[in-house]
């Protein structure tokens, strides 16, 4: 990765997880299990629907990318209403593309940061949004 040349573009970053997780998955790990898998095609048809793409996963955490600030936020209010209570993050900036199509950087940790203190149902947006 050293010697990569990373390209470097300006992304609307969905950052998504499910709140109360983990003591859904200690109470029912099958049905939790199958819960995210469902909720994997939720969210990449409605990131399709916007625009956007999943670019990134993790247990019950999933990133998205958009071209435009307002895509990522009609995507974000549109995950809210999913069965599952969501917490959502969106920011705006610039970030790294390596070459599996994964994005990196500082704009990625905003919105996961914003995710991570975003209520139940919530949608936190940085300023830059």
């Amino acid at each position: 990765m050293t010697d990569a040349v990373l390209t470097r573009k300006l992304a609307s970053i969905v950052a998504v997880d499910v709140a109360g997780y983990s003591a859904q998955a200690e109470r029912d790990e099958l049905a939790t299990v199958a819960a995210i898998a469902a909720l994997r095609q939720r969210i990449e048809a409605c990131a399709a629907s916007h625009g956007g793409r999943v670019f990134n996963s993790a247990g019950d955490g999933f990133m998205l990318e958009f071209p435009t600030a307002s895509s990522a936020l009609e995507a974000g209010a549109a995950l809210v209403e999913d069965e599952l209570a969501l917490r959502i993050g969106v920011h705006v900036g610039e970030v790294s593309v390596i070459d599996n199509g994964d994005l990196l950087g500082h704009g990625v940790n905003i919105a996961a940061r914003l995710q991570q203190m975003a209520q139940p149902r919530g949608v936190v947006a940085s300023e830059d949004v």
